[in-house]
This record gives C-alpha cells, sequence and structure tokens, in this order.
C-alpha cells in the first residue's frame, strides 16, 4: 500500500467506518447486479489481505509513535531529575538549629540549563554595555583631542596670519623710499619643483629707514590736516597698526630709536585728530 492511499489515516477527519464500509463495497462491486448472490471465496480473501495490510500498518506506525512518545517522557524526566541540592538559607544560625537536610534544596537538570542560560544572558549583557561605554568613552576622548588639536592649528594659523601681516606692512614702509639699495642674490633651488629664481635681497640702512618713516609721517599727517573735521576712520586703523608694529624693533639698536620718534610723532597727530 502506497504512502499516499495511507496518508488518508492521518486526516482529523477521517471516519473508520465510512472507509470500511467503502472498503467492502468495492470488494463486492461485481456483484451488485445480482444482490441475491453471495459473496464468493476469492472476495472474502480479498477482504482478508487488506484487512491484513492495514493491521499491519497499524502496528507498524503504532510502534513508531509509542517509541517516540517513550524518547519524549524519558526527555521529559531526565530534564525533571535532580542533579544537585543547594541551601535555602545560608544562615548558620537556621543550620544549627533546624539542621542541615531541612535546608536542603534540590536542583533538577532543567532548572539548571534554565539558571545556566540566565547566567550567560546578563553576561553577555554586562559585556555588551561594558563595550559600548567603552567605544562610546573613546569616541568622546577622540572627539575632545581632535576638538583641541583644531582649536590649537587655528590659533596657530591666526598667529601666523598676524606674523605675515606685520611682516607685510614693514616691507610696505621699507618700498616707500625708491632709493632703497638692492642687489641680486646668488641662485637658489626651491623644492619641490627645483627651478632656479632670480631673487634680490634689500639692503636697508638706518638712514634710509630714517628716510622712510619721514615719508610715511609726512603722508599721514598731510591726510590728517586735509580733512581734521572728519575722521577717516581707515586711516585711523592703519596708523593704530603701525604703532603695533613698535615691539618689534625692540631689539634692533639701529632701528629702534628711529620708530619710537615716528610713534611719538604720529600718536601727536592722532591726539591733534581727537581720536583717544
Amino acid at each position: 500500500m502506497s504512502d499516499q492511499l495511507l496518508s488518508m489515516f492521518f486526516d482529523e477527519e477521517f471516519v473508520p467506518h465510512a472507509y470500511l464500509d467503502a472498503l467492502y463495497s468495492n470488494s463486492s462491486q461485481p456483484h451488485l447486479k445480482t444482490p441475491n448472490k453471495q459473496i464468493s471465496m476469492s472476495d472474502i480473501k480479498l477482504i482478508r489481505q487488506r484487512s491484513s495490510i492495514l493491521l499491519k500498518h497499524l502496528d507498524y506506525y503504532t510502534k513508531e509513535l509509542t517509541n517516540d512518545l517513550e524518547s519524549k517522557i524519558q526527555t521529559l524526566y531526565n530534564s525533571n531529575s535532580i542533579i544537585s541540592y543547594s541551601y535555602n538559607d545560608f544562615s548558620l544560625s537556621g543550620l544549627k538549629s533546624e539542621g542541615t537536610d531541612s535546608k536542603l534544596k534540590p536542583t533538577t537538570r532543567l532548572e539548571y540549563y534554565v539558571n545556566s542560560l540566565s547566567i550567560s544572558i546578563s553576561t553577555l549583557q554586562d559585556t555588551i554595555e561594558d563595550i559600548n561605554f567603552k567605544i562610546s568613552e573613546n569616541v568622546s576622548e577622540k572627539s575632545h583631542d581632535s576638538t583641541t588639536k583644531l582649536l590649537k592649528l587655528t590659533n596657530a594659523r591666526n598667529n601666523l596670519s598676524r606674523v605675515a601681516q606685520c611682516l607685510e606692512t614693514i616691507r610696505s614702509i621699507i618700498d616707500i623710499n625708491p632709493s632703497t639699495d638692492t642687489k641680486p642674490s646668488s641662485s637658489i633651488i626651491l623644492a619641490p619643483t627645483g627651478s632656479k629664481v632670480q631673487q634680490k635681497d634689500t639692503i636697508i640702512s638706518a638712514s634710509n629707514f630714517a628716510i622712510c618713516l619721514d615719508i610715511l609721517g609726512d603722508t599721514i599727517i598731510q591726510q590728517i590736516s586735509k580733512d581734521s573735521k572728519n575722521i577717516d576712520k581707515g586711516l585711523v586703523e592703519k596708523v593704530k597698526q603701525l604703532i603695533e608694529l613698535q615691539p618689534i624693533f625692540k631689539n634692533l639698536s639701529s632701528f629702534n630709536n628711529l620708530y619710537n620718534n615716528f610713534v611719538k610723532r604720529v600718536e601727536t597727530e592722532l591726539k591733534n585728530y581727537n581720536i583717544e
């Protein structure tokens, strides 16, 4: 009998007596036209043969189900077996007064597995939280370090820009006197191109520097005198920048006195210009 035919017996809506009626009706079907005729021995043999096959399959599946059921029951029984004992109360006074046996609590295999799983989950959760904390702390430290480094670099850039501006201002003062001596320097190699360029070095003497300051001072006084009523804020700002350059010449003895005199001169004019 094929598995397809046996599948009907696993149907929840299977009706046993309806199946038997159909089976015996099918076996006696050749005699339906002659109802008065008795069933022959061959029909009975066929019915007996089919019944025997059904009983064999019934026995086989019954044994399979029984073995499977026994295995499941044994598994459940093993999970409920006691594998250890523990104390309900660890109080030493309780152990002395009531005895050791009354404090023992049995632990089944299933309880042991569940407890082990709970501990593993709890440990894993703690590990994940610790890792997340370290990651967030590391990211925070790196972010703080990056911010501090960026602020320092920004401050350094601003300071270098101010130095460059001061040097450009001094250069503009020196360029006021067209008679300032210049001479070509030896050719130098600039990285990374390696190209040779001809540069000129400016040689400025104290006398030439004094001439430059005199020309610059006269120019400032002339612009201030031109319109003393209307204050030129741009001019005032440039003069203040020139005054701020005074500390640069502190260690340059040949130029320090010259620039101090220039500063005093323009400061006096600023006061006359009604500027605090």
